[in-house]
């Protein structure tokens, strides 16, 4: 068998989805925490903390489990309390609406621009007079119009919430996400810029905020499921290639496992050990994100079948996604194509709305962020993609839309 041979098998990629960019030193990090003994309780959470409100320039950070119970955190120490309303967009991760609803509030979804974010106009579309907060996300790594909305916000005494949780390290005019608005949250979760063990941060540059979120008082995280993540995350993400199969097969052998609700907790040590770790690389993740991105600027760039949806500025270029004019059909077949050549691609968010959960929600139809999600197809950026990779997958994605 050749080596081109093996990205044919089932469930086998050369590039498999979102894997994490580990170096030597994070899987030394682990190996040195649980060797200690402090796997949940340790130094390393402080540390962490110190870090980020550092280079973020807040007063302070405060850990969490999650990015959910970050945000969770957020809107208890802003004050947002139940039968408040709460903006977000619909075209976002399912992850933003259980915290809403952990404080007693009602989401509410907003469409969304031609970035695919947020815009000051589909925020005001969304208002009403039980509005007390708006939760402004930065998908694939790009800031959203966080100015523009803070200041409508402001005007109308409402709380923001800057959710730079898909994009740690991106900045607006010098100013690293995350520290808009009234409170921020970062993430080391799933198919994030730093992808960790998992664990989430709130940050604020206000005292206030920061003093009640301290007065919240999480339970400490388990042993054993930090544990047990943080194998998951190892073996079913960072080795995804080669555990892939193995993971499809269990799939299909075992029965399905009930969803798991979330559970605001402190952040464990040991996740707080391999964030820093993911610190220490940052700069050169995100200068390889954004190399790639340029790259697909130049090897696609705006055709008659495709448009990149751009990035910004400072963003932190999570992924690179592209709207093909030939609407889903398109779209499948790209995602088909770059399978076929070993790279597993995926289209994007289906938006809230439009799923059955959350659809009451919704105030109106959301046409632009409905019209848009079939379209779409997410092109990895991570720096474990070789630049190599960046041009087969550009050329797969011309032969694919017949160009």
């Amino acid at each position: 068998m050749g080596a081109g041979d093996i990205i044919r098998l089932p469930y086998v990629y050369r590039v498999p989805l979102c894997r994490p960019f580990w170096s030597g030193r994070t899987y030394a990090a682990l190996a040195r925490c649980i060797g200690a003994g402090r796997v949940v309780y340790g130094p390393d959470i402080a540390r962490l903390e110190a870090r980020l409100a550092a280079f973020l320039g807040t007063p302070a950070a405060i850990a969490c489990n999650s990015g959910r119970a970050a945000l969770e955190l957020a809107l208890r120490a802003t004050g947002v309390d139940a039968g408040d309303e709460v903006v977000v967009p619909t075209f976002c991760c399912a992850s933003i609406i259980p915290p809403i609803l952990a404080v007693g509030a009602v989401p509410v979804l907003a469409d969304v621009g031609a970035g695919l974010t947020l815009t000051p106009e589909t925020v005001e579309a969304a208002l009403s007079s039980r509005t007390r907060a708006v939760v402004v996300a930065h998908l694939f790594g790009n800031p959203a119009p966080i100015e523009a909305i803070e200041a409508l916000c402001r005007a109308r005494g409402l709380v923001v919430v800057d959710d730079a949780a898909q994009a740690l390290g991106a900045e607006v005019e010098g100013r690293r996400l995350g520290t808009f608005g009234d409170a921020g949250i970062v993430s080391f979760g799933n198919g994030k810029v730093c992808f960790g063990t998992g664990g989430g941060v709130l940050v604020s540059r206000e005292r206030a905020v920061l003093e009640q979120a301290r007065a919240v008082r999480f339970a400490p995280p388990a042993f054993a499921s930090t544990l047990t993540r943080a194998a998951g995350v190892t073996v079913w993400r960072r080795w995804r290639r080669w555990s892939l199969p193995l993971q499809v097969a269990l799939r299909r052998m075992l029965p399905a496992e009930a969803a798991t609700a979330y559970a605001g907790r402190s952040m464990a040590n040991l996740d707080a050990t391999v964030a820093s770790s993911l610190l220490d690389t940052l700069d050169a993740n995100l200068a390889a994100r954004r190399a790639r991105v340029d790259e697909y600027r130049a090897l696609l760039g705006d055709e008659v079948s495709w448009g990149l949806v751009p990035h910004a500025a400072g963003s932190a270029c999570l992924t690179q996604v592209v709207s093909f004019h030939g609407g889903e059909h398109a779209a499948l077949a790209v995602v088909k194509t770059l399978r076929d050549h070993g790279y597993e691609v995926d289209r994007s968010y289906r938006p809230l709305h439009l799923q059955s959960a959350y659809e009451r929600h919704a105030r109106g139809a959301l046409p632009n962020a409905a019209r848009a999600w079939p379209s779409l197809v997410e092109l990895p950026c991570e720096p474990t993609v070789r630049m190599e990779d960046v041009r087969r997958i550009a050329e797969a994605v011309r032969a694919a839309a017949g160009t």
